[in-house]
């Protein structure tokens, strides 16, 4: 069985086209994914 890699750095970058594509906010998503601080989504490379 292979071992799966996340390339956090790639994954966030995504995340981020994703939001503005959708016209999302950090604010917005943070307080959909149920997270306390905004950094948590900053901190996803963003």
């Amino acid at each position: 069985m292979e071992r799966q890699f996340i390339d956090m750095k790639a994954t966030g970058e995504r995340i981020k086209q994703l939001r503005i594509k959708n016209g999302y906010s950090v604010a917005q998503l943070q307080k959909i994914f149920g997270f306390e601080y905004p950094q948590t989504i900053y901190n996803m490379k963003m």
